[in-house]
């Protein structure tokens, strides 16, 4: 069947995407900390990347890899949900859960996002004088289609966990 073959090949390339994704991106947090200033920046952090000390950068590290923690477990849930596509198991309460667990995660990753941009912030900021320190919250319309995305793969996860309950129950019968 067709169908069944382009559905493995797909699987089986995005377990690995996903495998990969969830080694790179706390990388690319590491890697960006370490070369920012050489990076264009919002106008509200450009004063904040002069002169970054070991502190500011391992703190903007350990800020922005909590929201990439957050999308790490998710990916490794894609990868165990592609895995057992590349094996044609489908209709499957684990398959739920794992769908479940990674709409979980980039609804999640969202406000952990915008909350480390702040203190992100007010950590570069922190030894302005008093009265120039800085807050900035940033939420862009990519984090209102992510949340929706998350909501809409929410409820999927709860349809095909009920899927599968229905058709064991038929197998059951039969």
């Amino acid at each position: 069947m067709p169908g069944e073959r382009r559905l493995r090949i797909v699987s089986r390339v995005m377990a690995w995407v996903c495998l990969v994704l969830t080694v790179l991106a706390p990388l690319a947090v590491v890697a960006t900390w370490l070369v920012i200033e050489h990076r264009p920046v919002p106008p509200v952090m450009a004063g904040l990347l002069n002169e970054l000390t070991w502190a500011d950068r391992l703190g903007g590290m350990a800020l922005g890899l909590v929201p990439v923690g957050i999308a790490a477990i998710g990916f490794l849930a894609l990868h165990a949900l592609f895995r057992r596509f590349a094996r044609a198991i489908s209709l499957d309460t684990t398959n739920a859960r794992l769908l479940q667990r990674f709409a979980v995660s980039v609804l999640a990753a969202v406000p952990a996002n915008i909350v480390a941009g702040a203190l992100t912030t007010v950590w570069l900021s922190r030894d302005f004088p008093s009265g120039e320190r800085i807050l900035a919250f940033s939420v862009s319309s990519d984090d209102v289609w992510y949340l929706v995305v998350a909501v809409l793969l929410l409820t999927v996860a709860w349809v095909l966990r009920d899927a599968a309950e229905l058709a064991e129950d038929h197998r059951q019968i039969v």
